[in-house]
């Protein structure tokens, strides 16, 4: 029995939208996820603050959202809770080796010590890959946030208003 082409690619096309919704669904309702645990949610707010803390010139990454963004990735990529999940078990490990209850409680100079433990892990060591993934998505998700480009005097891009001069030649 032979299968209309049209046919096929709608079944097929309902089959992936009904496998992905299934998946979304059970990640949203799953308690796994770190935005549905204070202990995790309180662990990432904490580390991505030790990343890209505050300063006098821009706002820290957790006053940007950064953790829910972290978090939210987590919700599209099982690996990536996995890996979050452990590396927040490890930074809390760090804490309460350190007298702290979580990583959440220790104070700024502590979290700056073990940020530098995790940086300097041996390559694709928990701590290591926690710190290298987790880092280079704070800083996407920091600095595609208008708010973090004042203090790099970054106006935005020229879009909607174009390169009005772009009828003249370059000048030198």
């Amino acid at each position: 029995m032979l299968i209309p082409r049209r046919s096929f690619l709608l079944m097929s096309l309902t089959a992936g939208l009904l496998a992905s919704s299934r998946r979304l669904l059970a990640a949203l309702i799953s308690s796994d996820e770190p935005a549905s645990d204070p202990a995790y949610w309180r662990c990432l707010e904490a580390w991505v603050d030790a990343l890209l803390p505050a300063d006098e010139y821009s706002p820290g990454a957790g006053e940007l959202g950064i953790p829910a963004s972290l978090a939210d990735k987590t919700i599209r990529n099982p690996g990536y809770l996995k890996l979050v999940k452990s590396g927040c078990r490890w930074l809390d490990q760090q804490a309460r080796d350190r007298g702290a209850r979580d990583f959440a409680a220790l104070d700024e100079s502590k979290r700056e010590i073990v940020v530098r433990l995790a940086e300097q892990s041996a390559p694709r060591s928990l701590p290591r890959m926690f710190f290298e993934r987790t880092r280079d998505d704070t800083f996407l998700f920091y600095y595609a946030r208008p708010e973090s480009w004042v203090m790099l005097g970054y106006k935005g891009p020229p879009q909607p208003l174009g390169f009005m001069d772009y009828t003249r030649p370059p000048s030198a």
